[in-house]
């Protein structure tokens, strides 16, 4: 019985690869449905809808990263400024096929880049309508999980990852 248990426990180790090993699934393709959802193909698994955000009303700005491992999109919402139009206040982002994570900083993403293939997000985070007080935020891709954040008042020279939100940050200083 012990040899039996331990060839099915081989034979399923070498059908999924061991635990050290690396079996991301990758993003195949990324889209915007008419039903403002977005549809995730993995390797090797069909289309699937994803959630959508919290009081979710728009989609867009939908990104495959480079290293094709994760996928992010910005949810508009009405329900948090006075605005009569969506504002990108979320940021949803997937992750080997798993359900998407939402990066919530309760301001809005005025833009947003992958960094390091996928690994890590950065974000631009504003107040509504053009407002000032920009401040750069970067997570962790999988996580969600805020890792560093820098202010456009700072007197600190900005991290490497800040450096295509120059337009921004240089809108701030004047």
């Amino acid at each position: 019985m012990r040899k039996a248990i331990l060839f099915v426990a081989v034979v399923a180790l070498s059908a999924h690869g061991s635990p050290g090993q690396d079996h991301r699934l990758r993003v195949e393709s990324a889209r915007i449905g008419p039903d403002n959802r977005v549809y995730l193909r993995w390797t090797g698994r069909p289309e699937l809808v994803q959630s959508p955000g919290e009081e979710q009303t728009d989609t867009e700005d939908l990104r495959i990263a480079s290293d094709h491992s994760v996928a992010a999109w910005l949810v508009g919402r009405t329900d948090l400024s006075d605005a009569n139009y969506p504002e990108p206040f979320e940021l949803l982002v997937a992750w080997n096929g798993r359900p998407a994570k939402s990066i919530f900083p309760g301001r809005v993403i005025g833009a947003w880049h992958f960094v390091d293939g996928g690994q890590r997000i950065a974000t631009w985070e504003e107040t509504g309508h053009g407002g000032r007080l920009g401040k750069a935020t970067l997570y962790d891709s999988h996580t969600g999980k805020l890792l560093s954040e820098w202010n456009a008042d700072s007197k600190k020279a900005p991290p490497a990852w800040v450096a295509p939100f120059h337009t921004q940050w240089e809108n701030y200083s004047k």
